[in-house]
């Protein structure tokens, strides 16, 4: 077994820091280390690490202090901030328009449950899980109209209220269930359920007509990078609600050079972060996306290393 580092005390972790190179000897100040006392090590190194690679490579002119890693690090709370901001306006966005194509075009309760109705990606995630999981969404969400016909169902099937669902139980679940509207239940939808319910929902045999590209025009996105779009979207949410590191991160989807933002990103790394703010811009809607776009630019021009981190992933293009 690999011998585990120890947990270091406030001074072994400065002492680290310079015998490692990160920062030159005496840089830490009294502020840097009460800020480092009440931050993860770990979480730090993740910064410092960064920055010390692009220092010693020339890639960014700035003091080589932990002060400068710091504001890198405020910076991304910062970002973190604007971009919750946009998540949640994007979510809002999509929730209501899958709402007013879905309910528009089929109006039976419950079909939107029901496997034998979504479209087939032919992925791993069968239809049948996807069923599964937007079951158990319901069952969890706490709304008070959803609570009351989910116990007044079970009350009339005399049947106990299910704490969750699986594939043998989903008929039962789905019984339970019945009656409840897709618009008094899709808030209650993880984000990555709502996406691939807007992508699945419609098996009609006229691809043209599917409910996807409504929703894509609603946006005013491009069908062709939309479920791309709403990937990277699904996966820039769970970095901003897990407090992860933004700055020098790869992007999980990388997007293509095109859109009303290809301009602001033609320079950038195409796997770079600022690929995934944009492409949340893009997700604002018509009317607010270049207001939302202005603010992004507005907090990366207050510092050029962090700028230079959400664009680059390391060299210089």
């Amino acid at each position: 077994m690999a011998n585990t580092p120890p947990f270091l005390s406030l001074n072994d972790r400065v002492d680290y820091l310079y015998g490692k190179h990160y920062f030159p000897n005496n840089s830490f100040s009294d502020l840097d280390k009460y800020r480092l006392e009440k931050m993860n090590f770990h979480y730090f190194v993740g910064y410092a690490r960064n920055f010390r690679m692009l220092h010693d490579q020339k890639m960014i002119n700035c003091p080589k202090g932990p002060s400068q890693v710091f504001e890198i690090i405020e910076m991304d709370t910062q970002i973190s901030t604007l971009l919750y901001k946009g998540l949640r306006q994007a979510e809002l966005l999509l929730r209501h328009y899958a709402v007013k194509h879905y309910c528009s075009k089929y109006s039976q309760p419950n079909r939107f449950l029901e496997s034998s109705n979504f479209l087939n990606l032919g992925s791993a995630y069968s239809n049948g899980n996807f069923a599964v999981g937007l079951a158990n969404d319901i069952l969890r969400y706490g709304e008070k109209y959803v609570v009351d016909m989910i116990q007044d169902n079970c009350r009339n099937l005399q049947r106990q209220i299910p704490k969750n669902c699986d594939m043998i139980s989903i008929n039962t679940v789905q019984e339970i269930l019945d009656g409840l509207p897709l618009w008094s239940v899709v808030d209650g939808f993880s984000l990555g359920h709502l996406t691939e319910f807007i992508i699945r929902c419609d098996n009609d045999p006229d691809p043209s007509t599917h409910i996807w590209r409504r929703v894509a025009e609603e946006i005013d996105f491009k069908a062709d990078r939309f479920q791309r779009g709403l990937d990277s979207l699904r996966s820039l949410r769970n970095l901003v609600s897990h407090h992860a590191r933004l700055w020098m991160r790869p992007t999980t989807y990388s997007m293509p050079n095109k859109g009303i933002f290809r301009k602001e990103i033609a320079h950038a790394d195409p796997r770079s972060m600022i690929i995934a703010f944009y492409n949340l811009a893009s997700f604002q809607g018509s009317s607010v996306r270049r207001d939302f776009a202005n603010e992004l630019k507005t907090i990366l021009n207050q510092n050029p290393t962090y700028e230079y981190g959400i664009s680059h992933l390391g060299s210089k293009r």
